[in-house]
């Protein structure tokens, strides 16, 4: 398994990738928007309203004396001009307005917590580099002391006891390691997740990685 440092390699960069792209944001820019033209549609009502009105009708009677056949057609314009309508508007009014208030709120909210994430998973990305290639040593070393000590073992100068503890050492170390590989892994996907680019091939890659 590969461990590949951050690209860019600037926690800023991420952050502001993060501001665009994360998918909470987004979603949160939408509802804003949606409560703007909400606003600019309750206002409206005030606004007198001009129609065009078109009708067209047929009308054919029949008697004794004859019939008639009548053929109209109608054309004008309506005009709708609101002079009171009890207040409703200005209620609607502020009441959207109080929905774009708690829209903008969220949003910021989301700001907040994306670039919360990021930087928390960036961070992660860079000290799990390290803490993952300290503890690759580690159990180097402990492999190795491993050896000396069954070596010690054989001679008759180290005990049972004492191979069972550096035994018991080197599966604690590997455990250690092994949780620092799986936390660099589900960092580097936060990462991604937080900035809003994680996608299939991040999952098949590693995926790969975890075969």
């Amino acid at each position: 398994m590969p461990l590949v440092s951050p690209d860019p390699d600037k926690i800023e960069d991420w952050t502001q990738i993060s501001l665009e792209q994360n998918l909470q944001v987004i979603a949160a820019k939408h509802q804003l928007e949606t409560a703007r033209q909400e606003i600019k549609i309750q206002k409206a009502g005030h606004i007198p309203t001009l129609d065009l009105v078109a009708n067209r009708g047929f009308d054919s009677t029949g008697g004794r004396f004859g019939g008639t056949e009548v053929d109209s057609t109608a054309i004008g314009l309506s005009l709708n001009v609101p002079i009171y309508e009890g207040g409703l508007v200005n209620s609607k009014t502020r009441e959207v307005r109080h929905l774009y208030d708690q829209a903008l709120e969220r949003l910021e909210q989301q700001h907040r917590a994306a670039q919360r994430e990021t930087r928390e998973a960036f961070l992660g990305v860079i000290s799990g580099i390290s803490q993952v290639k300290a503890l690759d040593q580690t159990v180097i070393s402990g492999e190795s002391a491993l050896e000396a000590t069954v070596a010690g073992f054989e001679v008759g100068t180290r005990t049972a006891v004492d191979v069972v503890a550096a035994e018991r050492a080197v599966l604690q170390i590997k455990r250690d390691y092994a949780r620092s590989r799986y936390d660099y892994i589900l960092n580097s996907l936060r990462l991604k997740k937080a900035a809003g680019t994680l996608s299939p091939d991040d999952l098949q890659l590693i995926n790969g990685w975890l075969e």
